[in-house]
Parts: C-alpha cells; sequence; structure tokens
C-alpha cells in the first residue's frame, strides 16, 4: 500500500515541471552538448529515405520496381511533411529534435513512475547523450525513429503496469498508436516493442484482482481501435504522397523476394555477437 500512495503521490506532480525539464534536457542534446551536427547520410538507405521523403513520388515513380522501401511511411510521411513546410535541412533538424525528446521523455517518465525526479534527470541525460542514440538519430535511416517508437511504446508499458492513469485505457490507446507507428516503419520492430510491452501488462494482470479479464478485454479493444485509426492515418498518407501504390501488395510481394540469409556474413556469428547481450 505504501508502495501505491508513493507512486500516485510522484504522479500528481506538476506536469508543467516534468514537460520543461524533458524539454530543456533535449534541446541542450539537440543544440549544446556538441552533439548538433548531423552524422550524414552515412548509407545508401540512409540517402534513399530523404531522397523519399523530399521528392515523394518523384523518386519511386523513375524507379524499375516498386521497392519495398517506399512503405516506411513511419519515416517517410512525417518527415516530408516537416520538410514540405519549412526548408528540408530545418525539417530534419527538427525530426531529430522530435526523435531526442521522445526519447529523452520515454526515459524519464519510466524513471519518474517509480523514482525521483533527481534520479529520471540523470538517466534521461545519461541516455541522450548515449554515442550510439545520438548516431542513429543524426541521420535519416529507420534505427533513429524505430529506437523513439520503442522507447515511447515500453514507457506506456511501465505507465500501465506501475502507474496510475486517471482513465485507465489511456496507456493502451497511446500503445495501439505506436504499434501502428512502429509497424509502418518496419514490421520486425512491431514484434520486438509489442512482446514487451504484453510482457509489461501481464505485470499489470496480477493486481487488478476478479475484474483482470474484463480490463484486458478492455485493453483489447482500445489497443485495437487506437492501432487501426493510427494505421488507417499512414495509410491515406502514403496515397497521398505516392498515389496509385499499394502498401500490402508491394510490402508481401518484395519481403517475398528478399533472403535475409544473405545479410549473414558469418554463419556462426551468433556465438560471439554482443548484441545477445541485449536479452540479458
Amino acid at each position: 500500500m505504501s508502495d501505491s500512495r508513493s507512486t500516485r503521490h510522484r504522479l500528481k506532480s506538476p506536469l508543467i515541471i516534468d514537460c520543461a525539464i524533458i524539454a530543456t534536457i533535449s534541446l541542450f542534446t539537440a543544440f549544446l552538448s556538441g552533439a548538433q551536427r548531423w552524422t550524414g547520410f552515412n548509407s545508401p538507405d540512409s540517402e534513399f529515405y530523404a531522397s523519399l521523403a523530399l521528392f515523394g513520388n518523384d523518386v519511386s515513380d523513375r524507379s524499375i520496381d516498386p521497392a519495398y522501401t517506399w512503405t516506411r511511411l513511419g519515416y517517410i510521411a512525417p518527415v516530408r511533411a516537416l520538410v514540405s513546410i519549412t526548408d528540408p535541412w530545418i525539417g530534419f533538424a527538427v525530426w531529430r529534435l522530435l526523435l531526442i525528446g521522445m526519447i529523452v521523455g520515454a526515459v524519464y517518465a519510466t524513471v519518474r513512475l517509480v523514482s525521483t525526479r533527481q534520479l529520471a534527470v540523470v538517466l534521461a541525460l545519461i541516455a541522450s547523450l548515449n554515442t550510439m542514440v545520438l548516431s542513429y538519430l543524426g541521420n535519416t535511416y529507420l534505427t533513429g525513429s524505430i529506437l523513439a517508437a520503442t522507447s515511447l511504446l515500453l514507457a506506456t508499458g511501465v505507465w500501465g503496469a506501475l502507474g496510475d492513469a486517471r482513465r485507465r485505457w489511456l496507456p493502451a490507446a497511446f500503445a495501439g498508436l505506436l504499434s501502428a507507428w512502429l509497424i509502418m516503419l518496419n514490421p520486425y520492430g512491431v514484434l520486438l516493442g509489442v512482446t514487451m510491452w504484453l510482457g509489461l501488462r501481464m505485470v499489470q494482470l496480477a493486481s487488478e484482482g476478479p475484474d483482470r479479464w474484463r480490463a484486458v478485454g478492455r485493453d483489447v479493444i482500445v489497443w485495437l481501435g487506437s492501432f487501426a485509426a493510427c494505421f488507417g492515418a499512414f495509410l491515406l498518407a502514403g496515397l497521398r504522397i505516392f498515389p496509385g501504390r499499394n502498401w500490402f501488395e508491394t510490402y508481401v510481394s518484395w519481403n517475398a523476394r528478399l533472403d535475409y540469409s544473405s545479410f549473414i556474413g558469418d554463419r556462426d556469428v551468433w556465438q560471439r555477437d554482443i548484441a545477445l547481450l541485449i536479452p540479458v
């Protein structure tokens, strides 16, 4: 009971203070930390996604085949909106700042739910200055956007499991929106994000008593509704940016042609890959 009361007390702290802290850390990281420059379009994919965001169907209509890369609407659509209403470099810079703010906000909110504001500030600042985060946020490859979306999705999971949302359906609603964004970035990314979110949701089940299955049903309906709304919005954006193209048909047909074993340079790399530390 004491832990529950202390969590509710933390959540009642002035929201304006927390928002100001998140904004301050984000602005410092983006403009004052020495990492304000783009790392550049340092891969063919990052150059291609930037071209699609800048020129839309002027690029895809000149390609020999409707390659699956135009379907990455989770990056292409919002960045195209930004570069269309302002100078392209300003648009890219705003997108980078937004991604930084999402990661800072996700880390800050997650820690703030279970600990002090001081610790949340320290950990959010450390996360935002991580060189891996900054390098992927500094170019137009998908990874930076996936990092931000996954971080926010995990934060909503912690919010639902350990927080005290005034409207209990809100965490599931945000999770549905973020899941749709992830699937429009990379469908494989949504498998990882939703799996972790479900794990956190199972933690909450233990504390919901006899109404737990009603709560699960509510979350499923809310998640599906918000997912469908966001997914549909991206599909409409895709029709506007790339007229006449079918997201489902392009994605299914082109992924069927891919042989992912071609991306494995060493068949036994799993025995020594440092990425295996991530699950641990």
